[in-house]
């Protein structure tokens, strides 16, 4: 299966005004685990590459630690990708999981292949945010900002179709939880390879 620009563009888009219908596309789609998994690792480091240019505009991520002083972290492009890569895969399997145990009727190559689409959407919207960053940092924040309610619309929106729940507050409820469990998976990670954070 292969796609012109066009046709990217065109889904892009269409992932934003008419998700509903994008999903189901998506989903008929039925990509082979084999080719997802590949997939999410190129997202993922996509994304990490566009973070790391952000920080070179930006400066590098300041964190609070446990003891109240404030340190800086440069991102490292390798560890973000790879965090990035165990986020879409856990979120899938979690989402699909879940959302099976509740009624739904998703499975883990639907959910992933919804993942991988919902971070390229993601990727397009934090390109803008670069390009405007070097132009009109105001802008950018803005954009940054409707960035965050297209990702939770979205996914309200992706799990309803990937479940048929026909409930976007069923929908959210899952979200909450596999936000949750995904979250404390990632900071026994991050604990037991001995980053040690406030908060």
């Amino acid at each position: 299966m292969t796609f012109s620009l066009d046709q990217l563009m065109r889904l892009w888009w269409q992932g934003i005004v008419a998700p509903r219908d994008a999903a189901a596309e998506v989903i008929g789609w039925q990509l082979p685990r084999a080719a997802l998994m590949p997939l999410a690792g190129l997202i993922s480091v996509l994304a990490s590459i566009l973070l790391v240019l952000q920080e070179q505009i930006s400066g590098p991520m300041v964190v609070r630690m446990a003891d109240g002083s404030l340190q800086e972290f440069p991102i490292s492009p390798v560890i973000l990708a790879l965090i990035g890569y165990a986020a879409i895969l856990g979120g899938a399997w979690a989402i699909g999981a879940f959302g099976r145990a509740i009624g739904g009727r998703g499975g883990f190559e639907a959910s992933l292949a919804l993942g991988i689409y919902l971070q390229a959407i993601l990727l397009g919207l934090q390109a803008l945010v670069l390009f405007f960053l070097l132009l009109v940092p105001p802008v950018a924040a803005l954009v940054g900002i409707a960035s965050i309610v297209i990702r939770i619309w979205l996914t309200l929106q992706f799990i309803d179709v990937l479940h048929g729940f026909g409930s976007l507050v069923k929908s959210f409820f899952l979200a909450i939880a596999v936000l949750t469990a995904v979250g404390l998976a990632m900071m026994l990670v991050l604990t037991l390879s001995g980053v040690r954070l406030a908060g």
